[in-house]
């Protein structure tokens, strides 16, 4: 495996619009804090990429 970095060139906008749904998302399936490894801002840009 190629771990490898990446520039994403986007808004901050469209990072927070995502970060809202994913905390939203986990606090209604009761995801317990400090479950997952990357917290709901470092997930986003996943999603956008």
């Amino acid at each position: 495996m190629v771990a490898r970095s990446a520039m994403l060139d986007v808004p901050r906008e469209p990072i927070r619009h995502f970060d809202r749904l994913f905390c939203h998302e986990r606090r209604h399936r009761g995801t317990p804090k400090a479950s997952r490894r990357l917290t709901c801002f470092h997930q986003a840009p996943f999603a956008l990429a």
